[in-house]
C-alpha cells in the first residue's frame, strides 16, 4: 500500500486490480452491472428504508 502518497496512490491500485480481473474473467459489461438501462419513472418505487 502507498502510505503518505495521497489517495490517488490507492486508487490507481484499485484501478489496475479492477482491470485485470476484467481481462482474466472475461466478463462483458452486462454482467457486471455496468450497462446503461432506460426505464420510465413510474417504475421506480421509494426505498422504505430510507425516509428522506
Amino acid at each position: 500500500m502507498a502510505l503518505g502518497k495521497g489517495l490517488g496512490a490507492i486508487l490507481e491500485e484499485v484501478g489496475q486490480a479492477y482491470e485485470t480481473e476484467l481481462k482474466e474473467g472475461e466478463l462483458s459489461e452486462k454482467e457486471l452491472g455496468e450497462e446503461i438501462r432506460d426505464l420510465p419513472v413510474e417504475a421506480i418505487d421509494p426505498n422504505p428504508y430510507q425516509p428522506r
